[in-house]
């Protein structure tokens, strides 16, 4: 059963953490705790009917947005298949920073040029509600 690398990625408090939980077991907290360094949960998605024994498992990481946290990043970034880039919709500056963290990412994780090309990443916009 293959397992892929997701990194969810932006500025503290953009909601990284809760996308996460919605995703992983349907539930929202409307208390906020801040995280501390990185954390990943798995979730195993059921195979298609088309290939009833090819399921796959998703390690989906939620980086901690701050920026003293930020010299653990390669140690996180290292082997990811894939990023959301989140920001919060309703703070724009957290749009704009997705460039520095886009970069980071690039600049962090070592993944060759020719990888780069069929590297999935998403960008997130966040507290639509």
């Amino acid at each position: 059963m293959p397992t892929f690398k997701v990194v969810v990625i932006g500025a503290s408090g953009v909601g990284k953490t809760s996308l996460r939980g919605q995703y992983i077991s349907s539930r929202f907290s409307t208390s906020y705790r801040a995280t501390i360094g990185a954390d990943f949960i798995t979730k195993t998605l059921p195979a298609p009917p088309s290939a009833p024994d090819e399921s796959i498992t998703l390690q989906i990481w939620d980086t901690a947005g701050q920026e003293r946290f930020s010299s653990l990043a390669s140690a996180f970034f290292r082997g990811a298949d894939a990023a959301i880039l989140m920001y919060d919709v309703t703070a724009p500056d957290t749009l704009y920073a997705l460039r520095k963290w886009w970069d980071e990412f690039k600049d962090k994780a070592p993944v060759r040029d020719e990888e780069m090309a069929g590297f999935c990443v998403a960008v997130v916009g966040n507290k639509v509600d």
